[in-house]
């Protein structure tokens, strides 16, 4: 059976325990797509420069591209392996 229980924050939000999960993915899904849309279009979250934006923003940012770049070298290595021509 589900775990039922809720839980409420200090900021009145609540929250049901059988659903953390759905709200971590929500949360990280928003995130993504805020790193795609600087990383496609240029666009940052707020208005402003880079040192108007959150902290918080600025490290997730940094995050994902270090994410993404080490997923890039991966495919470049694998692609690189896979096109070399095999002795007999």
């Amino acid at each position: 059976m589900p775990d039922e229980r809720v839980q409420v924050l200090p900021d009145g939000t609540v929250l049901q325990r059988n659903k953390i999960p759905d709200y971590a993915l929500d949360g990280l899904g928003a995130c993504i797509k805020m790193w795609q849309k600087w990383e496609i279009k240029n666009m940052l979250p707020f208005s402003g420069g880079w040192q108007e934006q959150p902290a918080d923003i600025i490290d997730m940012f940094d995050t994902f591209d270090a994410v993404h770049n080490a997923h890039e070298a991966h495919e470049a290595e694998m692609r690189a392996l896979t096109s070399k021509p095999r002795h007999r």
